[in-house]
């Protein structure tokens, strides 16, 4: 299972993992929130 945050759009992600050999199978879009963004930039909860 691989989990990530990114600014692009669906289409543009799907694309990149398929470049790197990593087909998504199951693909979840989710509205981040101020402390979602925190903490995917910080590390830190």
């Amino acid at each position: 299972q691989l989990e990530f945050y990114s600014f692009a759009d669906q289409r543009e992600v799907t694309e990149m993992l398929a470049s790197m050999q990593l087909p998504a199978q199951q693909f979840n879009c989710e509205t981040m929130n101020l402390e979602d963004i925190f903490i995917g930039l910080t590390g830190k909860y």
